[in-house]
């Protein structure tokens, strides 16, 4: 029981260091992937019985608890960018537009019509308000438009 409390203490007092300016996270998947997510600002991470869920006042994102080996925050920088290989997934949204460097881009309404797609970007500016569901490679990211 102290292995888990313990491991979630250190884990929140990185979170609380970790949002000086841009930052990414960085999550290592069972199945050898690495997955980053880079947040314009300081996230909500809450945990359900078999989720993580990551939060934004725009956007959120879940990942199964099992399929997830380490995580940590990186500061964002262009330098990182080019550290982020093709094989890995790298999903951001930036307020006016839905990045993947070097992937398809797909943003779906909730309904599960495809309602825009491209290469490494997509505009979000003209859409509707409302939530969507934006996918590069095998990441997802829920995104509200207001």
């Amino acid at each position: 029981m102290k292995k888990p409390i313990i491991a979630t203490a250190v884990f929140l007092v990185s979170c609380i260091s970790a949002f000086a300016g841009e930052t990414a996270l960085k999550m290592l998947m069972t199945n050898g992937e690495t997955a980053w997510y880079v947040l314009n600002e300081r996230p909500q991470i809450s945990f359900s019985s078999d989720k993580m869920i990551i939060t934004t006042d725009d956007a959120s994102a879940d990942v199964a608890r099992a399929d997830v080996v380490s995580m940590n925050f990186e500061e964002y920088t262009p330098a990182l960018l080019s550290e982020i290989g093709v094989s890995d997934s790298f999903i951001r949204f930036t307020g006016n537009s839905v990045e993947a460097p070097g992937m398809q881009v797909q943003l779906y309404s909730v309904n599960g019509y495809l309602t825009a797609s491209g290469y490494e970007s997509v505009s979000t500016t003209d859409l509707d308000k409302g939530l969507y569901i934006a996918r590069a490679g095998k990441q997802s990211l829920k995104i509200i438009i207001r």
